[in-house]
């Protein structure tokens, strides 16, 4: 599903492949150059994460580096959308806003 919400285009994602599966509401952004999952959706429900080889600070369009502070670990997760399925790695942040952020690489 599809959701036009202020500009920003959402979808609903199902996730599946942990403890509980569950819909995760992603923001699509085309210029993100990752994708993204929030650490507190990712404790909440109990979404496994792995350091990550080279922990780095993430930039905005601007050049001024993301409030969310250094991602430090992804998270490998199925997740479906119609009938595509794939393992997304998701760099794991806090996001504040968005539980997710779909960028290029999806």
């Amino acid at each position: 599903m599809v959701d036009n919400e202020n500009n920003h285009t959402m979808v609903k994602i199902p996730l599946q492949g942990m403890k509980n599966s569950t819909t995760i509401n992603a923001m699509i952004d085309s210029g993100a150059t990752e994708d993204f999952i929030d650490q507190e959706f990712c404790n909440k429900y109990q979404i496994r994460r792995t350091k990550a080889k080279n922990p780095r600070e993430i930039y905005l369009a601007d050049g001024e580096p993301s409030s969310m502070g250094p991602v430090t670990h992804i998270a490998k997760v199925p997740m479906d959308i119609g009938a595509h399925r794939e393992i997304t790695t998701f760099q794991v942040g806090k996001l504040q806003i968005y539980e997710a952020i779909l960028g290029i690489p999806w």
